[in-house]
């Protein structure tokens, strides 16, 4: 009688031979293995090993934080409670490989990539190697402004002399610094303001950030399950944290979030929240006091938004009609900031709401830029 073959499938451990294979399964029979329980084995094994191999890329990317921004805090990240100040340098805001500026603050903020992504060629977007758009920033030879805010100041769907800070720096003859950077929100214009924009000696900074702030409240979303699982694998992973982000600056466009609220409830959210509110003011008062220690002048931009009927999701949901009482809230919120503090305020609703100047509701084409270039140059006086 012909003696088969040895049967054997494999495991990260190695191969299970068909008399292994019958210890495990039970079966007492050598010639027979449970396919069921063979699957489930191996299945098993596939993550054990899946795990493994993640773990060690874990535990890499963690000695790299580690090591690279001197803090011991990146070793037990998500673990431990985080210090008072740490530090604040990530992934995507890296400048150059082996040229990292060792910043400490309280909230992490984000920059854009310096050649941010050389292998689109679409991408023609200028970025300096302060992770700044536009030109390198020499010394500083006239008056300076510092713009700072979200995708709107950064100029997205334009190119680069058509945003609306080279456009201002036309129109005035003072150097224009565009600090705009996607997405960011308050707490992170602060962190920037107060951490490296100081230090380039400004004479005037212009905020302009409304949306960011309301599209980072709770009150805007009932989270969905895979939304929460994406918190969660940010607060504890390094690598998936890096990994998100560098997907989100390559593709251009943030990782798709899936959020859903009804508008009634963001509304009543946004109508009662006084900490909200409260909070904001606080923080734009913050800034304009860290800004007139420094010698520094401040402007505010009532950012610009066409409102009008969108479907049920986040940035949508934000430019609907029936949300324009948040959007008057946040604007006399600003009216009252300008009043106390003695800052300008800058109205943008003059701004015509039809696509030669929009782009989307809250992005400007190159003429919607040059129409606000134009209501900040009224105002600003280069000495």
């Amino acid at each position: 009688m012909k003696e088969e073959a040895p049967f054997s499938f494999f495991c990260a451990a190695g191969p299970i031979h068909r008399r292994q294979a019958s210890a495990i399964t039970g079966t007492g029979v050598p010639e027979r293995v449970s396919a069921v329980k063979k699957s489930i084995l191996n299945l098993v094994c596939g993550i054990i090993s899946v795990a493994v191999i993640f773990g060690g890329i874990e535990a890499v990317q963690r000695v790299r934080y580690a090591d690279r921004y001197h803090s011991a805090y990146w070793l037990g990240y998500g673990f431990v409670k985080k210090p008072k100040n740490y530090i604040v340098m990530m992934e995507n805001m890296l400048l150059r490989k082996g040229e990292v500026k060792n910043i400490e603050a309280s909230v992490i903020y984000y920059k854009n990539y310096y050649k941010y992504n050389p292998r689109a060629p679409a991408n023609k977007d200028r970025i300096n190697t302060l992770g700044f758009r536009g030109n390198e920033i020499g010394p500083k030879e006239r008056f300076r402004i510092v713009a700072l805010g979200g995708s709107t100041t950064y100029g997205v769907g334009v190119d680069d002399d058509s945003t609306y800070p080279a456009l201002l720096e036309k129109k005035t003859g003072a150097e224009v610094i565009n600090a705009g950077v996607s997405e960011a929100y308050l707490d992170n214009i602060q962190a920037l303001f107060e951490n490296e924009i100081i230090e380039l000696r400004p004479d005037l900074i212009i905020i302009n950030s409304v949306a960011n702030n309301m599209l980072n409240s709770s009150n805007m979303y009932k989270y969905s399950i895979p939304q929460k699982i994406n918190h969660f694998l940010l607060s504890k992973s390094l690598f998936y944290m890096t990994l998100r982000e560098k997907i989100r600056v390559m593709a251009k466009k943030s990782i798709v979030d899936i959020y859903r609220s009804s508008f009634n409830e963001a509304l009543g959210a946004f109508m009662n929240d006084e900490t909200f509110y409260n909070s904001m003011k606080e923080k734009y008062r913050d800034i304009i006091r860290k800004a007139r220690e420094n010698n520094i002048e401040v402007m505010i931009i009532k950012e610009p938004a066409w409102l009008k009927d969108r479907a049920e999701e986040p940035t949508g949901m934000l430019l609907d009609t029936r949300l324009k009482p948040v959007w008057d809230r946040f604007y006399a919120l600003l009216d009252a900031v300008g009043k106390e503090e003695r800052v300008t305020v800058i109205d943008t609703s003059g701004i015509p709401a039809t696509q030669d100047y929009f782009t989307d509701g809250l992005h400007l084409t190159a003429r919607g830029n040059e129409y606000l270039a134009g209501l900040i140059a009224a105002h600003v006086k280069p000495r």
